[in-house]
């Protein structure tokens, strides 16, 4: 995985947390976006994932959620295993 798989993968994991309509959320996305955008190395990109999925398990939950947050999940997984199979 290089810098840039890691950025698409965050990127595909913003676009699924809009849907989720949550003010706090959407809020955080602004900040970390800009920060995943100006990421050097994997390492920041992955700490932004990080960060972001805090925002994300304070979501509501409910059906229409659930769905979308465990494809946010899924994704944030494999952008780990990925990042520790280097």
């Amino acid at each position: 995985m290089d810098l840039k798989s890691s950025q698409k993968i965050l990127n595909e994991i913003f676009e699924l947390c809009s849907q989720l309509e949550d003010q706090v959320l959407s809020e955080a996305i602004e900040g970390i976006y800009n920060d995943v955008q100006a990421a050097k190395t994997i390492e920041n990109v992955i700490a932004s994932a990080r960060e972001l999925m805090v925002f994300v398990s304070e979501s509501i939950d409910d059906d229409f959620t659930m769905d979308i947050k465990s494809e946010i999940e899924n994704l944030y997984n494999n952008l780990l295993e990925d990042y520790e199979d280097l």
